[in-house]
């Protein structure tokens, strides 16, 4: 009987579980910063952002993504930059409902990416993931949060 009753409790507890979706996990927000850097999922590239302005805020942004492959011997190492991918990025809220579409970026030189109207509707936490192709066979992506601000007068 006690068996029973551990089994029924057990079974009871897996289904009183919240649900849980992406915007339910936590966001590691950065801060905003000329040279921002990171390594792609896959570990094949480094990943620097670069903003016009020296940061994002509400509103219009012109952004350069530079892409480099990855030295592991020297992780600040931006690498050598590589031309010819196409670099697309989606900026979304993860704990609300703001968005933009996907915007593909164009290529400059040096391995640097440019998005010329980066647009931020509204202040809170946003989240860019930058998905980066190379030829047919390899694609990589990096994701960065950053929280805007309401603009200053």
């Amino acid at each position: 009987m006690l068996d029973r009753i551990v089994v029924l409790a057990l079974t009871a507890s897996v289904f009183a579980l919240p649900a849980c979706d992406e915007a339910d996990d936590p966001v590691e927000v950065t801060d905003f910063a000329n040279g921002i850097s990171a390594d792609t999922e896959g570990g094949a590239f480094r990943v620097s952002l670069q903003s016009d302005s020296g940061e994002l805020h509400v509103g219009s942004n012109q952004l350069e993504i530079r892409v480099g492959f990855h030295n592991p011997d020297d992780p600040f190492d931006p690498g050598k930059g590589i031309p010819g991918a196409s670099v697309q990025v989606l900026a979304w809220m993860p704990h609300d409902e703001g968005a933009t579409d996907h915007i593909r970026a164009a290529y400059v030189g040096d391995g640097i990416y440019r998005f010329d109207n980066l647009e931020i509707d509204r202040s809170g936490v946003w989240q860019l993931d930058f998905d980066i192709d190379v030829g047919e066979t390899l694609r990589e992506d990096v994701s960065f949060a950053f929280m805007i601000e309401e603009p200053r007068n």
